[in-house]
Formats: structure tokens, C-alpha cells, sequence
């Protein structure tokens, strides 16, 4: 579990660089309840639309990436840097990337 996504861990040792920001998820259900516990995964792109792990130049790093479990209000908190607009495969010169975002998955965990 980590709340700083800026610096890839586990080997690779790259740091996104950008405007720092902070962003909090509240994981509620279809009632508006938080769910306490849910495990979410955030990631999104860096300050130039390049994820880690999948973007030629930055496929050895893995920041930008990770998974926090919400508390008892359904809140999770990550420190990050502003994503830049994504880019995209180029079917023409002047296609646009696609809008700075970020993703997340909530995953209630697995009882043993």
C-alpha cells in the first residue's frame, strides 16, 4: 500500500516529475454508504500522457501506480504530480491526444 505514487519502488528507481498534487476517492456503494476496506488502484499518466510500463521510454519504471484501502469514511488519499493529456497511437499528424485523467479500480479484498 502506498499514498506517494511519484516514485516508481520495487527495482526501478524514476520519480515522475510535474506539478504536485493531491486527490482523494470516497468509495461509497449504490446507497451512498462508504465501504470501508475496499482496496482501491489508482494510476494515470505522467506530465507528458506517458503511462509506466507501457509507454516506449518509460516501460522500465512503474510510477504513477497505487493501491490504497479506503477507511472508515470510504476515503483513500494519494500524492501525485498533474497528468498531462494522454497520448495515443497517431493515425494522422494532427490527432489530439485524449484529456488529462486518471483511472482507478476498487476491489473489496479477498477474506481469507
Amino acid at each position: 500500500m502506498r499514498s506517494d505514487i511519484r516514485a516508481s519502488f520495487n527495482g526501478p528507481t524514476g520519480v515522475a516529475g510535474g506539478v504536485p498534487l493531491t486527490f482523494s476517492l470516497i468509495v461509497n456503494n449504490l446507497a451512498c454508504a462508504p465501504l470501508p476496506g475496499v482496496a482501491v488502484y489508482a494510476w494515470h499518466c505522467d506530465r507528458e500522457g506517458r503511462y509506466s510500463l507501457y509507454t516506449s521510454g518509460v516501460t522500465n519504471q512503474n510510477y504513477l501506480r497505487g493501491i490504497q484501502v479506503a477507511d472508515s469514511t470510504g476515503k483513500v488519499t494519494f500524492r501525485s504530480i498533474f497528468p498531462g493529456a494522454r497520448l495515443r497511437p497517431v493515425g494522422h499528424q494532427h490527432e489530439p491526444g485524449h484529456p488529462r485523467h486518471g483511472h482507478g479500480l476498487p476491489r473489496r479484498p479477498r477474506r481469507a
